[in-house]
């Protein structure tokens, strides 16, 4: 764990020291960015209980940012990495001392805790579609409506040339 959040504290450090730069930041790299902060958020869970650490949702935060400033490719590209890091944890992860277990008489009692991880599941699963289907669309109407308020802008820069010149040529044929 301590070499996890090393890696990210050092990943957090580099990230900061690059927008020192003047250089613009691209979607590529915001896309690499968010993976590797899933790569760490998943360490870390792998960690802590797999797919029964409560805060698996975190996954949905760098899903989150793709969704509003990247294109719909990285987006959903995203979201599937998350769903697949999240569904690989149910089987492969570090679990905590007595995680979901009830001892009753040498007995052991966990299909209740399993469905209540099932069902975090299926809710992370939906929460993803959401913001892969409804956030991008938004998004998208956003950047779109952006170009709109642009090619606008400039147009009426052209159309105030225009009057100008058109002014100024009056004036001088009088």
């Amino acid at each position: 764990l301590l070499l996890t959040l090393g890696l990210l504290a050092l990943l957090n450090l580099l990230t900061w020291l690059r927008l020192q730069t003047h250089y613009s930041v691209g979607n590529s790299e915001i896309f690499v960015q968010l993976l590797l902060d899933i790569a760490g958020i998943t360490s870390l869970f792998f960690f802590t209980g797999g797919a029964t650490n409560p805060f698996v949702w975190f996954y949905l935060l760098p899903l989150i940012i793709a969704a509003t400033i990247l294109p719909r490719g990285y987006t959903w590209f995203m979201a599937g990495i998350s769903v697949a890091c999240y569904s690989a944890l149910f089987f492969y992860n570090v679990p905590l001392p007595n995680a979901g277990k009830h001892h009753d008489g040498g007995m052991h009692h966990d299909g209740g805790f399993q469905m209540h991880v099932f069902g975090m599941w299926l809710g992370f699963v939906i929460s993803a579609g959401y913001v892969a289907v409804i956030i991008v669309g938004l998004a998208h109407n956003l950047r779109e409506r952006d170009r709109t308020l642009a090619e606008a802008r400039e147009q009426a820069l052209q159309n105030e040339r225009l009057v100008a010149l058109g002014t100024l040529a009056a004036g001088a044929a009088h």
